[in-house]
């Protein structure tokens, strides 16, 4: 070991020294194992010069540099200390150790206020100088942890566990100048894998916090079947040896789920599967032995719809106390419940009683540690992207495509679902590379996931376990082998593989002694929970007799003395204490906060370091005693719960912490009901349509007021004169224009759905005229207003009190609060500040002042879909899953409506109804078609590979334009049939290449059509002006691509920049003083178009209000991308409402058959519907869903 030159010190260095390098690894051990072990292994560097400086610090020169100052490095190191802002941060990243000058100083300047992490990768530094530095003390004393590899995100992690709340404060980020040379080719490599763990950190962090009274109240809730269900601890070890896969409900799972159907497999494999997937597995024919549930929210119960006790007969459910108790109730199986930290301290019972395991980030990581509870190895990992693969959440199938089929129409489908899923979160996704080299989308959310997953694998592998990684999707995993899944099982669940042993059921414990020793138990923890709340109350009032006179210090000690004894009493109250603090975990962190900063102000004198403390006190002190309030409720409701009694399963807002207790209680909530009422009176069986809908909701017991807009107010007066003393009624006048008829065609083609209209327009804004509303809520003092239409006849008044009820409970945080009913059911309460804000939007002339805009996706507004919060109220899948209109507005929905009202009592609810109205469905098929999609050609401009997308072939047919006079017999038939009906202008030609197109259009518009839509490629500058002066309601277009080369390629060759400016004419001509129509671009979702699909829809979306991503049509084409289909209930609806007519006037029920070899004969609509229908009809009693002729167009 060279020196440094004398005339660069003063003293010369000292030797080194074996053991105080072993005292200072035992420190630097506690908290940085991995990098003590490193140091240990490595020798010292040999060509590091070391001396004494005059000021008495260890000073060093490496390879010509300077470690740290040659002269007075002590005094450096206090400078670097100082600039460093720890009023603001409570984490400290440095960036090099050199001598550690510099971390000593800054350790002893945070003590305990800061955690400091240091980035040092040079291990034979670190050993030469931790042999020549006594730093054991300091290391001991302050929060120091060492990090010596720049790119290892898991052992990143693994150190940083249990710094998370100072991190979550906030990381200042310290160069330190001397090391910077050193550090240059890895400091930017390791801040990015910081970065990211830092990122997941912070994520759970805040779901923590933000989760804490939920998860408290889930573990409560669940109390009963913790109690009442065996655990886990029997199972341990049962498959040591043995292959385990985990089945997650990434995108790639589609490709291949049909190999965990390989005969045998489950006798030689545990298959864990998370609930996401559970029913699409159960589908496939596949019955995986267990499956994990760990969801925070209530509509997680979905993935368990519709499941019976024998569907899941060998499926056992492992989940976590902290699950939302509607999932466990609601899954028809055994069921066994781990070990819950929580719940064992409620009941003052051993972990390993019930078996414990890791707390898990989702469902996949519970999966995984279940696995290895059981003893398996390898765990192989199935569908575990971490990514949106493809441009998706879900893989096809998935349960969560049901809950969005009643949203699904000609333009809106899966495919726009999955990625309006994705996008909701913009604002965490991050990009990254899949396993093929692609770009993909994740997010911070997945970010944390992989970081945990790498944390958790990486231990693993060093006690000699193996991960397979058998996703063949999403992002790469550390610590994995890639493999795709049948080379998985090959190796390791093949045939010659032996069989597991038997897995024990799970049935139900029915122990009655063990069941009253746990409610006594919960009565009794209750009372002690309304103690602390007392004696916190009481200390408060103690803690202001000090804050009002400080400076009597006798008065003030004696005060300390008497909050000193109450702290100990309740402290003493066991377990009532830390489950309360457990709740009160937010309330943890910002006393915290304010700890921190007081220890950062040494200077205060003692009576402002009193007042200080005072205040943080008074301010804890409230936070306790309130959330011993909450605890102490759902304790009762625990209890209860082994009654039967119903169990709490939402949020409800917790405490207001930054609000004084002494605070006036909020005034109460006054919501009415605001009915519209048209002058065009609905007559349903003999009796006025508004009679019927005002006799039903005079049965909710929550409204306050019922107010009727009519514009016929007399004779509003008249038909509800009986309960004049009940109602009030009022003139009014609809608002009207372009955003009123907007509105309408919006909602033409979503009309069985409660959202996804054009620009996601909903039932409710059939019901919203905000401008006449906002003021009769200003006169009326409603600060909620349930709104509907006078002709919503089946509104259920059951539905409505829940939705006010929910209304009440948080305002502020739910302005409007909805169901996903079927139109008709249930309207929805929006708060007097939205319903002011979207009046001064419609005024203004803003398109998206609707609710559709509020409760839909749009690029500058993305957040997570609110059926997903708690403004939506969960309501009973029979009656989601019913795709039928409740409102008499059309000849077959009045018939339907007054058929299903004569069959059931005056007060039959929305489950009754909805049984009804399937019951008639399944024996009264429509007597004519809602949408008629109409051929006027096979002519077109532009052709290519998109065509075979989307009609399935290769060579699109020749026919004869259709006739005009042929057009208009069609049309007034159609018309006549089905009075305000859909007519879609379409087919293999462009329309806009009939010569007569708009003569046709002209012609649908004198007749009594509902809307009219028009989808062209636009090919031709000419078309644009044609088309605006066209009257269409809807005009598609085409556009097919987001940039030159993939337009002309899907295209053969068609100029993208034209098309451009076409589409801007188009749209901006639209927003005129004429009618608007709607301008909706498209695309459709494959391979070549995947890129391109984020720019296209953001912007157009954007731009023109929607844009739609169809699905392809050519299933058996070789595209990795594959069509995500429909749900079964889409199917049938469609089968019940479209006919597709060719130009040549036959007619095909597959809506692809372009080249129909035997067509169906169309001398009339009343015909060929007839024969549709008995096609569409035999295969629906089939229940063959996927058989062609039920493929109707989109």
């Amino acid at each position: 070991m060279t020196t440094i030159a004398p005339n660069l010190a003063d003293r010369p260095a000292p030797a080194p020294s074996l053991e105080l390098l072993e005292r200072n690894l035992r420190a630097l051990g506690a908290r940085s194992p991995r990098a003590a072990r490193a140091i240990a292994q490595t020798q010292p560097a040999p060509d590091i010069a070391f001396a004494i400086a005059s000021d008495g610090g260890l000073i060093a020169d490496h390879a010509g540099r300077a470690l740290a100052s040659r002269r007075r490095p002590l005094d450096e190191a206090a400078r670097f200390a100082e600039s460093v802002d720890l009023h603001e941060h409570a984490g400290v990243l440095v960036l090099g150790f050199g001598l550690g000058h510099h971390v000593r100083a800054l350790a002893e300047r945070a003590r305990t206020s800061a955690c400091i992490i240091v980035y040092e990768p040079d291990l034979a530094l670190l050993r030469a100088v931790f042999e020549r530095i006594d730093a054991a003390q300091w290391l001991a004393e302050h929060t120091v942890v060492l990090i010596t590899e720049h790119d290892n995100a898991g052992a990143l992690s693994q150190t940083l566990r249990g710094l998370e709340a100072p991190l979550s404060i906030g990381v200042a980020i310290a160069e330190h100048p001397a090391s910077k040379p050193r550090l240059t080719d890895t400091a930017q490599q390791f801040l990015e894998t910081f970065t990211g763990v830092f990122a997941s950190m912070r994520t759970h962090v805040i779901t923590t916090l933000m989760q804490t009274d939920v998860t408290v109240r889930n573990e409560l809730m669940n109390a009963e079947h913790a109690i009442r269900r065996p655990g886990i601890a029997d199972l341990e070890g049962i498959a040591a040896g043995r292959p385990a896969i985990v089945v997650s409900a990434g995108p790639s799972l589609r490709r291949n789920i049909h190999l965990l159907k390989t005969p045998g497999l489950r006798d030689r494999c545990v298959i864990i599967a998370v609930q996401t997937v559970l029913k699409q597995l159960l589908a496939e024919g596949i019955r995986p032995h267990f499956v994990t549930a760990i969801d925070y929210h209530e509509i997680s119960k979905r993935f368990y719809e519709g499941l019976t006790p024998s569907a899941v007969e060998g499926v056992t459910l492992i989940a976590e106390a902290r699950a939302n108790p509607a999932i466990i109730d609601a899954y028809p199986g055994d069921i066994r419940v781990p070990a819950d930290e929580f719940l064992d301290m409620l009941f003052d019972t051993k972990p390993e009683s019930r078996g414990k395991l890791q707390p898990g980030a989702t469902v996949a990581h519970l999966a995984y540690y279940f696995a290895r509870h059981l003893g398996a190895d390898p765990v192989i990992l199935v569908g575990q992207d971490l990514a949106f693969t493809d441009g998706q959440y879900y893989p096809k199938g998935a349960a969560i495509h049901e809950v969005w089929a009643p949203e699904l129409n000609a333009f809106n489908t899966l495919e726009m679902m999955e990625w309006q899923r994705i996008v909701r979160m913009r604002g965490t996704l991050r990009r990254a590379t899949d396993h093929l080299g692609r770009p993909v989308f994740t997010d911070e959310q997945m970010g944390a996931y992989l970081t945990q997953f790498e944390r958790d694998f990486l231990p693993d592998t060093e006690r000699g376990l193996t991960i397979i990684d058998a996703t063949e999707g999403g992002v790469r995993k550390a610590h994995t082998h890639a493999m795709t899944l049948a080379e998985a099982i090959e190796r390791h669940a093949g045939p010659a593989h032996p069989l597991l042993p038997a897995i024990p059921g799970a049935p139900p414990i029915e122990d009655a002694r063990c069941i009253d020793e746990a409610r006594e138990r919960l009565r009794a923890v209750a009372l002690d929970v309304r103690r602390i709340a007392r004696l916190s109350r009481e200390t408060t009032e103690l803690m202001r007799k000090i804050e009002r006179d400080p400076r009597d210090v006798g008065r003030v000690n004696r005060l300390i003395e008497q909050i000193n004894e109450t702290r100990d009493q309740v402290h003493a109250i066991q377990p009532a204490w830390p489950l309360v603090l457990r709740l009160n975990q937010l309330g943890a962190l910002k006393r915290f906060k304010a700890d921190r900063l007081l220890e950062l102000e040494p200077t205060l004198d003692q009576f402002e370091r009193l007042a200080r403390q005072t205040q943080r006190d008074i301010q804890n002190l409230k936070w306790t005693a309130e959330y011993a309030d909450l605890l102490a409720e759902l304790i009762d409701i625990a209890e209860a719960a082994f009654d039967g009694k119903p169990k709490r399963t939402r949020d409800v807002p917790p405490p207001e912490l930054d609000i004084d207790s002494r605070t006036e209680a909020r005034p109460r909530t006054r919501t009415g009901a605001l009915i519209l009422a048209p002058a065009d009176e609905q007559i349903v069986a003999g009796i006025p349509a508004l009679r019927r809908t005002v006799d039903r909701l005079l049965r909710c017991e929550h409204i306050d007021e019922l107010v009727i807009l009519a514009e016929a107010p007399e004779r509003a007066r008249a038909i509800l004169a009986d309960h004049a003393d009940r109602i009030t009624i009022e003139p009014w006048k609809p608002t009207g224009g372009p955003h009123a008829r907007r509105i309408r065609t919006a909602r033409a083609w979503a009309d069985t759905c409660w959202r996804a209209g054009l620009g996601g327009a909903t039932v409710f804004d059939e019901a919203l005229d905000a401008p006449a509303l906002a003021p009769v809520m200003q006169r009326h003092d409603l600060q909620g207003a349930l709104i509907l239409r006078a002709d919503w006849v089946c509104i259920d008044p059951a539905l409505c009190d829940e939705l006010v009820e929910r209304f009440a409970e948080h305002p502020e945080a739910n302005p409007i609060v909805f169901t996903q009913a079927p139109p008709g059911l249930a309207g929805c309460v929006i708060a007097r500040s939205l319903v002011e804000e979207l009046a001064s939007g419609v005024r203004d002339g803003h398109r998206h002042a609707t609710l559709g805009a509020v409760l839909g996706y749009h690029p500058a507004r993305a957040l997570m879909d609110p059926i997903a919060r708690t403004g939506c109220l969960q309501i009973d899948p029979d009656i989601r899953n019913t795709l039928h209109r409740f409102i008499p507005d059309t000849p077959t929905a009045r018939a339907a409506i007054e058929s299903i009202l004569a069959q059931l009592p005056p007060g039959a609810d929305a489950s009754a109804l909805c049984d009804a109205m399937r019951a008639h469905a399944r024996t009264h098929w429509p007597e004519a078609p809602r949408e008629l999609i109409l051929e006027l050609t096979t002519d077109r401009i532009l052709r290519g590979p998109r065509l075979r997308a989307r009609f399935n072939t290769d060579t699109l047919p020749q026919r004869t334009p259709i006739e005009l006079r042929r057009a208009k017999a069609l049309i007034a038939e159609f018309a006549e049939r089905s009075p305000g009906g859909l007519l879609t202008l379409a087919g293999v030609g462009d329309p806009l290449c009939h010569p007569a197109w708009r003569d046709i259009v002209a012609i649908a518009r004198e007749h009594d059509i509902g809307a009219i839509h028009l989808r062209t490629d636009l090919a031709r500058d000419e078309d644009v002006e044609a088309v605006l002066n066209s009257a269409l309601d809807v005009v598609s277009v085409d556009v097919s691509a987001n940039s030159e080369s993939v337009y002309a390629e899907r295209t053969d060759g068609g100029n993208f920049a034209p098309l451009l400016d076409r589409m801007q004419r188009l749209v901006e001509s639209s927003k005129g003083e004429r009618d608007p129509a709607w301008i909706v671009p498209r695309i459709t979702r494959c391979d070549a178009t995947y890129p391109e699909i984020e720019h296209f829809f953001d912007a157009w979306t954007a731009i023109t209000g929607w844009a739609v991503i169809d699905q392809r049509a050519d299933t058996d084409s070789p595209d990795r991308i594959e069509p995500l289909g429909k749900p079964r209930i889409v199917v049938e609806r469609d089968a019940r409402r479209r006919l597709c007519i060719l130009a040549d006037g036959s007619a095909i029920a597959d809506e692809r058959d372009i080249a129909p070899h035997a067509p169906i004969p169309c001398p009339d609509i009343a015909t060929a519907w007839r024969e549709i229908i008995a096609q569409r009809r035999a295969v629906i009693e089939r229940a063959s869903w996927d058989d062609a002729s039920l493929w109707t167009g989109w």
